[in-house]
């Protein structure tokens, strides 16, 4: 199988930002279970 072109898997900015929100929020849902 070839492997994609790396351009496959880029994400913009809003993408990155949307993501880190996300991976934030759950993080204090974790530190606010414990």
């Amino acid at each position: 199988a070839e492997t994609a072109p790396a351009s496959d898997f880029e994400l913009g900015a809003e993408d990155i930002e949307e993501i880190e929100q996300l991976l934030a929020q759950r993080q204090k849902k974790i530190d606010n279970a414990q």
